[in-house]
């Protein structure tokens, strides 16, 4: 088992650092598949935490298959770093991080039609959409993994299709979350 560092203060209810924590152990390759995790109980009581606290985590790990709990073999880690998602809602999220002048961008006709292509693919057998706008990585304040994260925890989707310049460290966190992207533009052009 790694070393978890929780901080009470934060902001961020505990099972969230201890779910995010493993899953970045997972993805680093610290936690390999099949190597054991310790149960609700060792980590509540090795991290002074709520016994809740810690079976909450444990089984919001178990749901994005991270994990597989079984009474014979206890709790191990399942997949790779690169699984992919299991379509589980049918919703692809456009993401907006376009900042220019608090107005979204102008787009021709045929970069319409190399977007839409683009995206065909991931939302052919989908049936939602979701949208939300999160800002420039290129601003102050505009964009912030955090605030993605927190988002997405709040909203059903499988798949994602980034308009504008989302930063590096907000695509790796997606990718590392499972979910499938399309980047469709990441420089604006046309009138503003």
């Amino acid at each position: 088992m790694i070393p978890l560092h929780l901080d009470p203060l934060s902001g961020q209810p505990l099972y969230l650092q201890i779910v995010e924590q493993l899953e970045e152990a997972v993805r680093t390759g610290a936690l390999k598949d099949g190597d054991a995790v310790w149960s609700a109980r060792r980590i509540a009581s090795h991290h002074h935490v709520a016994y809740q606290t810690a079976e909450r985590a444990l089984a919001e790990l178990a749901r994005r298959g991270v994990v597989r709990r079984s009474v014979a073999t206890g709790t191990v880690v399942c997949g790779g770093a690169a699984r992919r998602r299991v379509v589980e809602h049918r919703v692809v999220a456009l993401i907006s991080c376009w900042e220019v002048w608090g107005s979204g961008p102008t787009y021709t006709m045929a970069e319409l039609a190399m977007h839409q292509a683009a995206a065909h693919a991931l939302t052919e057998r989908f049936w939602g959409l979701l949208s939300v706008s999160l800002g420039s990585g290129d601003v102050p304040h505009g964009f912030s993994t955090g605030r993605l994260a927190g988002w997405c925890r709040r909203s059903r989707f499988d798949g994602a299709i980034i308009f504008g310049n989302m930063p590096e460290r907000g695509l790796q966190w997606l990718s590392g979350q499972g979910y499938p992207l399309v980047v469709a533009d990441s420089d604006p052009e046309g009138p503003y």
